[in-house]
């Protein structure tokens, strides 16, 4: 589990849920097609189930689960990632990156992401072309992706801006300043 000890912001009650924000958070909320991370927050003299992380009004908020009564204190909780879903949702979502590339490297430029999501178990991605994938085209981009797995190449990252990462063939480049990810030299 990946962990930080913070303290809570703010919290509310709904229903069975409580949601909370802490001042620092471990915890990725869910965007750009990518889920929210789960876990646990827990202080003393209590615990919670982390079942999803949200953006809302520029924070991240926590979406627990709770049975029964919980006192909930604002001194320092223990939040701690379930990394047996983020381990497979990070590399489901650097699939994502390698596929994108193969496709743009087979079917041409002109592909783009339209929609994605990204979970533990699988993924989704949707983009942009004008015809059926051939299947000699589809056998084609699933080597060039197993190729790329079985190298096992480091993954590294690297914040440019949009106007860089457009000229440099980047395949995400949608705001003003994007996180690069590079595997090897193959993957933008």
């Amino acid at each position: 589990m990946w962990q930080l000890t913070p303290k809570i912001h703010k919290y509310s009650r709904h229903n069975s849920e409580i949601h909370i924000v802490l001042t620092e958070t471990p915890f990725y909320a869910e965007s750009g097609g990518q889920v929210g991370d789960t876990g646990t927050i827990s202080g003393d003299g209590f615990s919670l189930t982390v079942v999803d992380t949200q953006k809302q009004g520029g924070e991240s908020v926590c979406i627990c689960k709770t049975s029964g009564d919980v006192t909930i204190s604002s001194a320092n909780v223990r939040a701690a990632v379930d990394m047996a879903a983020r381990k497979p949702t990070t590399y489901n979502h650097t699939a994502t990156h390698l596929l994108h590339a193969a496709l743009r490297d087979i079917l041409g430029d002109h592909v783009r992401q339209a929609g994605s999501l990204v979970a533990p178990d699988y993924l989704r991605f949707d983009f942009t072309h004008f015809k059926k994938v051939e299947h000699d085209q589809l056998r084609e981009i699933e080597k060039i992706i197993n190729a790329q797995v079985q190298e096992d190449i480091s993954v590294s990252y690297a914040y440019r801006s949009l106007r860089r990462c457009q000229s440099q063939r980047c395949d995400g480049a949608v705001r003003r300043e994007i996180r690069r990810c590079r595997s090897g030299g193959f993957h933008r």
